[in-house]
C-alpha cells in the first residue's frame, strides 16, 4: 500500500507584505459600517478580551471578544447614552471597572464572567463617587472616590465591602489623591490637604503620614511616582531647588539635585529593573537622558549635543535591563532609540530628514512582547501606522489605510503574543486590530488516499496517479492575508498487505477470526482500511501457530547445546544475574569458563528460556589448557575425508558427536598427522573433540 505526505505551507501573499512577521489584521468590526466602534480599554479575562465600544443601537458599553466574534456583555445604560466602562481591571476573579448610569452615576461595577453587577455604591443616588484610578495592591483594589461627605478621598476594595482608607483632608474638602504606588508594604499617593498643599502621602495600612517636602501650606507639586527595586522616586519642589529628582527608601527621603542650577524637572520616570530612567533638564545639555541607579543620578546620553533638546519620551521598560525610547538628535526628528544598559543608540531613520517620524509626545507609551517593540510612526508612504522592531530590523505591520493618510492607530495593547490597537481602515471606522507576530502560516499534513480528494480551494482529484500542485486560499489564522498551499498527492488503488505471522498457542486475525490449533495457515481477510476510510483493505496473511517453544538443552564436552531448532537464540550467564553474553547468540553456546548458562529461545512473538545448566568448560586452565595454535583441523566444512593435524606424534582421543551428545565415532592415534572418513554421516552440525595427555580441545564440525 503506497503512503503520501501532503505539505501545506502557508505563506502570506502581497496584502501581508511578503513577510510572514506582519499578520495585522480586522479582529473585529464591531460597529459595522464607517462610524466604527472605537474599542477601547482593552483588557485579557477569563481567556477574552474585553473593552469598552459603541454598538449599533448603544452607547459606550462593555464588550467581549472571543473566537473572532465581539459581543456585547451587557447594555448596562440602555439608549445611546451608555454607561461609559472605564479603567478595567481584572482582580481575583472578577472584572472590576467603572460605569455610569442615571440611577447611581459613576459608581464602582463588577463582571463575574455571567452579570454584570454594581460592586459599590460610594455615594448613593444619581450623582456618583466618580470612582477612578482604580489599582490592584495584593488582594484589595484601591481607588479615589467622592462620597459626597469627605470629598475625593482614597478607598478600597476587598471584594465584599468599599471603605475610605482615611480622610486626607479632614472635612467636606477633597485631598484629590493621584498616582497609587505601592512601595516596601504600604500604598503612597500624591494628594492636598488644606495644612500642606499637594504632598506625598503614605499609608501603611493602619493610618496615612504626609511628607511636607515643601514646608507650609505651599505645595510642593509632587508628581510620577514610580517605584524601583530600591527607592520610591518622583519629581517635587521643596521651594528652594527647584523641581528636582527625589527618592525614598523607606526611612530616607533625598533630593537628588540633579540641576543645582535651576530645575532639573524630570518627565517619564520609567522603572527599569533597579534603575529608573527620565528626561531630565539642565542648561547645559537641554532636556535629555538621565538615570538613577540607586546611589546616584547621571545623564545617560546628551543625545542633541549642546543646549538644544533631544526630548526622550515614550520611554518604555523592555525586558527589565533594555530600554526603548523616542528622541530628537537634530538630524533624524523624533525616532527610534535603544539603550541597553551600556549603549544608546538611534533604532532606525523610519522618515528621512528632520521631521522625525513619530508624533511627539505619543499618547501611548510603547508596547512590548519579549523583545519586540511596538510603536505609532509614520513615512512618506504610509502615514502614522503601528511599526515594529524585532531586535535586528524595523519595519510596518500593513498599512491600514492605504496611502499617506494613516490609520491613526492607537491603545495598543499587547496580550500574549499579539498586539490590539483601534485603527481605521478609512471604511470601517475606528475597529480593533490585531497583530500576531508568532502567526504560523506554514503547516504540513500526511494523507494516505483510495479514493477522491477535493484540494484546499476546492478542486477534485479522482483519478489514480501522483499530483504535485499550488492552491491560494484565504488564511484563517491572518485574515486579510493569502496562504499558498503546495499540495503533494498520491491516490491509489485499493490497499493489500502481506504478512507473516509465528503466534503462540492461539491467533485472532484482524477481521475476528480464531485460530487455536497448532499448524500452518494461509488466510486472506477483506476489512474497512484504516489509511483509507470508506475503503476496504485485503490482508493477506501466512500463519504459524507452534505449541510450544523446547526448553530442553544438552551438555557435553564442554557445549551446552538448545534442543530447540529454527529459533533465535540469546545465550545467558547464570552467575551473573541472567545478564547477556554478548555475541552468543548461536544454538550452541561452547563457554570460556566453568559456570551456569541458560538460553532465551524465541520463534516470532514466541519467547522462552531454558532452566540454568553447569558446563565445565574446555577452555580452562591445567589439563584443559587448548591452544588454537597447537592443531589444526580441515576441511571445515567437510564432506568425505576429515584431516586432524597435531603438533607432534602424540597420543590422542578423538570423538565426533552429534546435537545430542550422542558419540558417533572414537578413535586413538598416536601420530602427527590423523584421518576419518566421515562421509557416511548425514548432513549437519557436529562437535568433534581431540584430547591428549594434558590438553582437550572441543570444535564445531560442518558437514556438507
Amino acid at each position: 500500500m503506497k503512503k503520501n505526505l501532503i505539505s501545506i505551507l502557508f505563506l502570506t501573499s502581497g496584502i501581508c507584505f511578503g513577510q510572514e512577521p506582519n499578520c495585522v489584521y480586522l479582529a473585529s468590526d464591531v460597529y459595522p459600517g464607517s462610524y466604527g466602534a472605537l474599542p477601547n480599554l482593552v483588557t485579557p479575562y477569563n481567556g477574552a478580551l474585553y473593552f469598552s465600544a459603541t454598538g449599533n443601537a448603544q452607547g459606550v458599553e462593555l464588550w467581549k471578544f472571543e473566537n473572532g466574534v465581539s459581543t456585547m456583555v451587557a447594555d448596562i445604560n440602555p439608549g445611546l447614552g451608555g454607561s461609559m466602562p472605564n479603567e478595567l481591571t481584572v482582580m481575583g476573579s472578577k472584572l472590576y471597572f467603572s460605569a455610569t448610569t442615571p440611577a447611581t452615576g459613576i459608581e464602582l461595577y463588577q463582571y463575574d464572567g455571567i452579570s454584570v453587577t454594581l460592586a459599590a455604591n460610594i455615594y448613593p443616588g444619581p450623582t456618583g463617587s466618580f470612582i477612578n484610578q482604580l489599582t490592584v495592591i495584593g488582594t484589595e483594589l484601591h481607588f479615589v472616590a467622592n462620597d459626597g461627605v469627605n470629598g475625593v478621598e482614597p478607598y478600597k476594595y476587598n471584594g465584599v465591602v468599599a471603605s475610605l482608607v482615611a480622610d486626607l483632608n479632614p472635612g467636606s474638602a477633597s485631598s484629590g489623591p493621584q498616582e497609587i504606588q505601592a512601595f516596601g508594604g504600604d500604598i503612597y499617593y500624591r494628594a492636598s490637604s488644606d495644612a500642606t498643599g499637594m504632598e506625598l502621602w503614605k499609608y501603611d495600612g493602619v493610618s496615612a503620614t504626609v511628607f511636607d517636602l515643601y514646608p507650609g501650606i505651599q505645595t510642593s507639586d509632587i508628581g510620577e511616582l514610580t517605584a524601583i527595586t530600591s527607592h520610591l522616586c518622583f519629581r517635587a519642589t521643596d521651594g528652594v531647588l527647584g523641581y528636582e529628582l527625589w527618592t525614598y527608601d523607606g526611612t530616607t527621603l533625598v533630593n537628588l539635585n540633579a540641576n543645582p542650577a535651576g530645575d532639573f524637572t524630570p518627565w517619564e520616570l520609567t522603572a527599569v529593573g533597579p534603575t529608573l530612567y527620565c528626561r531630565g533638564f539642565t542648561a547645559s545639555t537641554g532636556y535629555e537622558l538621565w538615570k538613577f541607579d540607586g546611589t546616584s543620578a547621571s545623564l545617560v546620553m546628551d543625545i542633541r549635543p549642546g543646549m538644544a533638546n533631544s526630548n526622550p519620551n515614550n520611554l518604555t521598560n523592555v525586558d527589565g535591563t533594555q530600554l526603548a525610547f523616542a528622541a530628537n538628535n537634530g538630524t533624524v526628528g523624533n525616532e527610534l532609540w535603544w539603550h541597553d544598559g551600556s549603549s544608546t543608540f538611534l533604532v532606525a531613520d523610519i522618515l528621512p530628514g528632520s521631521s522625525g517620524s513619530m508624533p511627539a509626545p505619543s499618547f501611548d507609551k510603547f508596547a512590548v512582547i519579549g523583545t519586540n517593540i511596538f510603536f505609532v510612526a509614520g513615512n512618506a508612504l504610509t502615514g502614522n501606522e503601528v511599526w515594529r522592531y524585532d531586535g535586528t530590523s524595523t519595519y510596518v505591520g500593513k498599512n491600514v489605510y492605504p496611502g499617506v493618510t494613516g490609520s491613526t492607530p492607537n491603545g495598543l495593547k499587547p496580550i500574549g503574543n499579539i498586539v490590539y490597537f483601534q485603527a481605521d481602515n478609512g471604511t470601517n471606522g475606528g475597529e480593533l486590530y490585531a497583530w500576531n507576530i508568532d502567526a504560523d502560516l506554514t503547516d504540513s499534513i500526511s494523507v494516505t488516499t483510495c479514493s477522491s480528494f477535493t484540494s484546499p480551494n476546492g478542486t477534485l482529484y479522482s483519478a489514480d496517479g501522483v499530483y504535485d500542485f499550488v492552491d491560494v486560499i484565504p488564511s484563517v489564522i491572518c485574515p486579510g492575508c493569502d496562504s499558498l498551499i503546495t499540495v503533494n498527492l498520491t491516490i491509489t488503488a485499493q490497499p493489500e498487505s502481506f504478512f507473516d505471522i509465528v503466534a503462540c498457542n492461539d491467533y485472532t486475525t484482524p477481521g475476528g477470526a480464531f485460530y487455536g490449533t497448532t499448524g500452518t495457515y494461509i488466510i486472506t481477510e477483506i476489512i474497512p482500511s484504516i489509511s483509507c476510510p470508506s475503503v476496504d483493505s485485503i490482508i493477506n496473511i501466512d500463519l504459524e501457530i507452534i505449541d510450544n517453544i523446547s526448553t530442553a538443552v544438552v551438555v557435553f564436552s564442554g557445549v551446552i547445546l538448545s534442543q530447540q531448532s529454527g529459533a533465535n537464540y540469546q545465550w545467558l550467564d547464570c552467575n551473573a544475574g541472567m545478564a547477556v553474553i554478548p555475541g552468543q547468540t548461536d544454538q550452541d553456546f561452547l563457554p570460556l569458563v566453568d559456570g551456569n548458562y541458560a538460553c532465551q529461545v524465541s520463534i516470532g512473538t514466541c519467547v522462552d528460556t531454558t532452566n540454568c545448566n553447569f558446563v565445565e568448560s574446555t577452555f580452562g586452565v591445567g589439563l584443559k589448557n587448548n591452544s588454537l595454535l597447537e592443531m589444526k583441523i580441515y576441511p571445515n566444512p567437510v564432506s568425505n575425508l576429515l584431516t586432524i593435524e597435531l603438533s607432534s606424534d602424540i597420543k590422542s582421543t578423538i570423538q565426533i558427536s552429534d546435537n545430542l551428545g550422542n558419540i558417533l565415532s572414537k578413535v586413538n592415534g598416536d601420530s602427527k598427522i590423523v584421518e576419518l572418513d566421515i562421509s557416511k554421516f548425514a548432513v549437519g552440525i557436529y562437535y568433534i573433540q581431540v584430547s591428549t595427555a594434558d590438553k582437550v580441545f572441543v570444535q564445531k564440525l560442518f558437514k556438507e
